[in-house]
């Protein structure tokens, strides 16, 4: 029955909290209290099936979601509100509805209990890309269930081109009080309880999960093995993680902890954040600095193995890809950001595990990747690689990927030091190349202080750096002039324009070159606080000087002279706790704790449109900060 308030799990055991994740390598799901936002299933890297939205939500309804303490269950309390001019308070002792969320740790199941005592609907919507069959009677072991089926097929076109693969498959059925209304295009909750299960796979598998989840002949989630099984896993898995249990920030890390085991994929790559279900690259190192820090080691070494698989696949560095073996985005074909980033990641992991046998076995690939790295030096510099956000979030234009990059630059130049170091450290030959590389880190570093660092402030980009090089006259990426427009947007091949933009074929021929872009430098923040953040740069550049670029950084985000994002704020708290600014490092964690409370800022770098708590960097960042 229905917990009375007092009786709840919110006051102990459950954190309150609206933005969810739940995933198990094979099917990740992104809520939004009861409302499912997103739905993957079979690849993490594929479109979404469905979106579920409560028509529970309203003036006088509302929900109260949250995890249960060391656990990825979700309890979700809908609420009656009541009172003069429907005053924002809670005017009842017992809830209206209660729902538990819940996803099975090996098996693509996901399952939703529902316990209600008024009626009301979910409505489902189903993308047109989706074909979809409803049975009133399907036989399910030796009983009938009314069933949805789902049938994504191959080639199914998302995130900027990609396609899928292979065809995917999920069922939806209903047991209980619940039932299907208009088409299956609603799911209606009678008063009383009910389960709406949902699994994925090819034909058969869809129906065994089916069978699994339905045999359970359990309506409560205190009483299904589903339930059991998936705590157990999330217990056993916090357990063997070094969040410590009188960690004052405990249940915080737990929740990075929680997104980032589910945003992983069975091969190993990491999602990158919700609206964006691919693995970036360049994230790699800060993800595996979490699993360390976490204990977690065979993670890390998983998200490894997920790069190698790629690297064998295709023999070249991307920025992007997807968890299908074909699946990665040609059209950012710099491997500045993403390739150093992998070199250090590998050198971070080898050196806290020990695993040099690991190091040893992929050596091949960490050469290529620093000399492919080696060959786009330019005027001391390394340039951006086209997906990085300050590109992406229109910062910077498509082209000023040819600008020198700040963090592309600090990035090469770290992983070209602790590589050498590693492999002399090691007596692991690198066949006499040991002093051009660290020749090749001199340069970058020397750049670094000539055109990066000027005074208290730190540039973003350099433009000086496509001097030196001749663009390519054709690239493939999103128009830089269609994206300033809300008529069209052009995914493809680009043309070079006079300007030094490249646009698609019809903003060329519309000589849309009246917009003027700016090629000067940019200084942000964000940019001294990428330099402040690695203690390395402090072997070049004296630490006074990092002192007083980080103090003048920490003066304008007090400010708020710029864009307020949870990952800066986590590069400022890294920084100041190397200078040991006592008062800094209080007021960074407290900037960070109310920013993910109140989801009002983005949480990735230069102002992000994705603003729930899954941007995985994000979690990860949380997690080296914190711990």
């Amino acid at each position: 029955m229905l917990a009375d308030e007092n009786s709840c799990l919110f006051s102990d055991e459950c954190k309150t909290k609206d933005d969810l994740v739940l995933g198990n390598g094979n099917m990740l799901v992104y809520l939004k209290n009861t409302d499912i936002l997103s739905f993957h299933a079979g690849e993490y890297t594929t479109p979404s099936f469905l979106t579920l939205e409560c028509d529970f939500y309203s003036e006088e309804f509302s929900c109260r979601s949250a995890r249960k303490r060391d656990t990825s269950t979700y309890v979700h309390r809908l609420y009656e509100y009541g009172g003069v001019n429907k005053v924002r308070k809670f005017t009842k002792s017992i809830e209206d509805a209660r729902i538990v969320d819940v996803m099975h740790p090996s098996s693509q199941t996901f399952v939703r209990y529902c316990e209600n005592i008024i009626p009301f609907t979910f409505e489902l919507k189903i993308p047109p890309y989706v074909s979809r069959g409803l049975f009133e009677r399907y036989k399910i072991g030796a009983k009938y269930y009314q069933t949805l089926s789902l049938v994504m097929p191959a080639g199914v076109s998302f995130y900027k081109n990609e396609v899928t693969c292979s065809e995917n498959r999920m069922m939806i059925a209903l047991s209980g009080d619940v039932r299907f209304i208009s088409d299956g295009d609603k799911i209606e909750l009678l008063p009383g309880q009910s389960r709406i299960v949902f699994t994925a796979g090819d034909g058969k598998s869809c129906v065994d999960n089916l069978l699994f989840a339905l045999g359970d002949n359990s309506y409560f989630e205190e009483n299904s093995k589903i339930v059991s099984e998936s705590e157990s896993f999330w217990k056993s898995e916090i357990a063997r993680s070094n969040i410590a249990d009188r960690h004052s920030d405990r249940e915080l890390l737990i929740d990075a902890l929680i997104a980032l085991v589910s945003s992983q994929s069975a091969d190993g790559g990491v999602i990158s954040c919700f609206g964006e279900n691919v693995i970036r690259a360049d994230c790699v190192n800060d993800i595996v600095t979490a699993f360390l820090k976490l204990g977690l080691c065979d993670r890390a070494k998983k998200t490894l193995e997920f790069f190698v698989g790629k690297f064998k696949l295709c023999g070249k560095f991307y920025q992007i890809y997807g968890t299908s073996p074909y699946q990665y985005e040609r059209y950012f074909s710099n491997s500045a950001l993403g390739a150093s980033e992998l070199v250090r990641a590998f050198v971070n992991y080898s050196e806290n595990t020990g695993d040099i046998e690991f190091f040893k076995e992929n050596f091949a690939m960490l050469k290529k990747a620093v000399y492919a790295l080696i060959s786009e030096i330019a005027l001391g510099m390394m340039p951006f690689s086209g997906c990085e956000r300050e590109i992406s979030e229109e910062i910077l234009t498509l082209g000023a990927e040819y600008h020198g990059s700040l963090e592309s630059t600090l990035s090469a130049y770290i992983s070209f030091v602790k590589f050498t170091d590693f492999c002399r450290e090691r007596s692991i030959k690198i066949q006499n190349d040991n002093g051009n590389i660290l020749r090749k880190a001199d340069e970058l570093v020397q750049s670094i202080k000539k055109y990066f660092v000027m005074g208290n402030k730190v540039t973003l980009n350099v433009p000086l750096r496509e001097k030196n090089i001749k663009k390519k006259r054709f690239a493939y990426g999103e128009c830089d002039m269609c994206r300033r427009s809300i008529s069209h947007i052009y995914y493809g091949e680009l043309e070079l324009a006079g300007n030094g933009v490249y646009m698609c074929p019809k903003c060329l021929s519309e000589n849309r070159y009246s917009e003027r872009f700016s090629t000067a430098c940019t200084y942000m923040p964000q940019a001294s606080v990428v330099l402040c953040a690695e203690p390395r740069i402090f072997d070049v550049i004296p630490e006074k000087n990092i002192k007083k670029i980080l103090e003048s950084a920490i003066a304008e985000r007090q400010n708020d002279v710029f864009v307020r994002t949870v990952r800066s704020d986590m590069l400022f708290l890294e920084a100041v706790k190397y200078f040991d600014l006592k008062e800094y490092e209080i007021l960074f964690k407290d900037f960070i704790r109310t920013d993910l409370d109140s989801s009002v800022y983005p949480h990735t770098v230069c102002g992000s449109r994705t603003k729930g708590k899954f941007d995985t960097q994000t979690m990860a960042c949380l997690i080296s900060a914190f711990i």
